[in-house]
């Protein structure tokens, strides 16, 4: 357990979590800030590694993440996939670079496990990645969110949870992941050929199961709110309880498939 004993700011560096570790990080009630990190890093680099994050005093403090270009926030680093990584507890921000996912893939990465059980999370990608997901090439990883204030934000050709940019349905790349409610509040938003929640730009909508909870999805231009990006099919969307808005982009799907030729 790495508890925080004040409020640390750091920049033009990243921290590496090694392979196979369990590592909760507890803020403790205290800020720690990690940004404009070095090229091909993300902020919090996390291929292989179990993270879990807390806050077991809660106040003003945040935690705020940004990777460099090609890394995630939280993640993997250039051409890197996404490790494991809970959020407990905390106000948590997390943004990747150019060319990454807030939380996942780097460059050319797929996302990797994210359980979500509570906190404010604010999450945003760089180009052509997801919010929480792949980038860049990358598929969706396992994506759960079970409570928390959720709000994830996509750049040009990412989901906002989900695949990164596909580029051709041909290369079969930049498919949603597995993303599962049962509950919190969560409002995903996709970028431009992208779907709020499933494929990135000529992704595949992956797998989405909605238990319960309240789950805005607003796609790009030509993705599904939930579904397919630009050119991709719906895929398995799974709605068993909770509140959902879905709005796709112009000839997008609400829930299915993104525009088609």
């Amino acid at each position: 357990v790495v508890c925080l004993g004040a409020t640390i700011s750091v920049a033009n560096m990243h921290l590496t979590l090694s392979s196979g570790a369990y590592v909760t990080l507890d803020l403790n009630g205290y800020s720690l800030f990690v940004t404009d990190a070095d090229d091909n890093h993300a902020a919090i680099e996390n291929t292989g590694a179990y993270l879990t994050i807390q806050d077991s005093h809660p106040g003003s403090n945040v935690l705020i993440v940004v990777g460099g270009a090609n890394g995630a926030g939280i993640g993997g680093g250039n051409g890197a996939t996404g490790g494991s990584l809970t959020i407990n507890s905390g106000n948590v921000t997390t943004g990747g670079g150019a060319f990454a996912a807030g939380i996942g893939g780097g460059d050319g990465g797929m996302g990797g496990a994210t359980t979500i059980n509570g906190g404010q999370v604010n999450v945003f990608a760089g180009y052509s990645g997801a919010g929480i997901g792949g980038c860049n090439g990358g598929d969706g990883g396992a994506t759960t969110i079970n409570d928390g204030v959720i709000t994830v934000t996509a750049a040009w050709y990412g989901a906002g949870i989900g695949g990164g940019a596909g580029y051709s349905v041909s290369a079969n790349r930049g498919n949603g992941g597995v993303t599962t409610f049962n509950g919190g509040v969560t409002t995903a938003v996709g970028g431009s050929y992208a779907a709020g929640i499933g494929g990135g730009n000529k992704g595949r909508g992956g797998i989405t199961v909605i238990n319960n909870g309240f789950v805005s999805a607003t796609a790009g231009a030509y993705g599904a709110g939930i579904g397919g990006g630009d050119k991709g099919r719906g895929e398995y969307i799974t709605i068993n309880g909770g509140i959902v808005n879905a709005m796709g982009g112009e000839f997008g799907a609400g829930i299915g498939d993104g525009a088609m030729p």
